[in-house]
């Protein structure tokens, strides 16, 4: 009998001997789970940083974007605007050059013929009587002649008294 209680001694001996094991091995666990949940908790807070951060950007790049097509929209504007004025200068380049050419075709007269090219309803032409000095030209009806002789202003004669 002293074998069967042997035995159960040394049962009970291994069995403490496994429940110490057991036991070190379930705080290794238990160390590790604690670990894995501390990451884990860390990862998703740095998710959270990331998708508020990813948030922010995409907000910031919509409004550039929507900035981009209002540049965009004025931009186009200047650039119409700039061909505009270009026509202009030019319009007013070749009407200038015409009224050069026409006056130096008429270089001994004293009047000139100069063409009105701003309006596209057609053409008005106006002859005027070129002035040297101050003073603006003098605007001719059609039916006075250009040649027609000007008057001139009689001025008293000073007295000598």
């Amino acid at each position: 009998m002293h074998n069967q209680y042997a035995n159960t001694a040394g049962d009970t001996s291994q069995e403490a001997k496994n429940q110490h094991d057991e036991s070190h091995i379930d705080d290794a666990l238990l160390r590790q789970v604690r670990d894995l949940k501390s990451k884990l908790k860390a990862e998703k807070e740095k998710s959270a940083k990331l998708k508020k951060m990813l948030s922010t950007r995409t907000a910031e790049y919509n409004e550039l974007k929507a900035q981009v097509g209002i540049n965009n929209v004025m931009l186009g504007g200047l650039i119409k605007e700039v061909k505009t004025l270009q026509n202009h200068v030019r319009q007013g380049h070749e009407s200038l050059e015409a009224e050069m050419k026409a006056l130096n075709s008429r270089t001994g007269s004293s009047t000139g013929r100069i063409t009105d090219k701003s309006g596209d309803k057609g053409e008005e032409d106006i002859e005027v009587t070129l002035k040297h000095g101050r003073g603006r030209p003098r605007k001719r009806s059609e039916a006075e002649p250009s040649s027609a002789p000007r008057r001139k202003r009689q001025r008293p004669r000073k007295s000598l008294d």
